[in-house]
């Protein structure tokens, strides 16, 4: 289980890069307007072999994880790798609150921090959950939109890709 709201992916496609990026352009929307027609899955931008989005949601959520990602050449067709990470402005919020609490426990007063502490932890909490939720919503939406093989709702966690020892006769 990964606590920290912070993902790195690599996903290996079959096909080249141009095709990749081709396949995700008609899903990603930079228009911000409330009046637009155009209703895709994701809102961001596309540059070259990067593109930064989030999932495209009726109303503001600071919850909602932000997706940085690269598209590179492989031996086997192109390598995606997906950064999955929070917000910095809830990010900023998060250390102003603990800043807070170091100050007010610096001055004698004990009361303050820890209630904004459990209040900061439960809020976490809430924040981990729906960052969580919405990081395979995104990842398994990518996943189809490329037709990666995975397991439905997993997310694989970095460094743990193929470390089941070889048997060896």
């Amino acid at each position: 289980m990964n606590i920290l709201p912070y993902r790195v992916i690599t996903i290996i496609a079959t096909m080249s890069t141009d095709e990749a990026i081709n396949i995700l352009k008609p899903h990603v929307n930079n228009n911000y307007s409330f009046l637009t027609g155009n209703l895709t899955f994701f809102r961001g931008n596309i540059h070259g072999h990067t593109f930064e989005m989030h999932r495209r949601f009726s109303g503001r959520n600071s919850f909602m994880p932000i997706i940085i990602g690269v598209v590179r050449e492989h031996p086997q067709g192109c390598e995606i790798k997906i950064t999955i990470r929070l917000s910095l402005v809830l990010l900023v919020f998060v250390a102003a609150v603990l800043y807070m609490d170091a100050i007010a426990f610096s001055k004698g007063t004990w009361f303050f921090p820890i209630i904004t502490s459990l209040v900061l932890v439960f809020l976490y909490l809430i924040a981990w959950q729906i960052y969580d939720g919405e990081a395979i919503q995104a990842t398994n939406f990518l996943r189809g939109l490329w037709k990666i093989q995975g397991t439905p709702g997993k997310i694989p966690c970095p460094g743990k890709q193929n470390t089941k020892p070889q048997k060896t006769i």
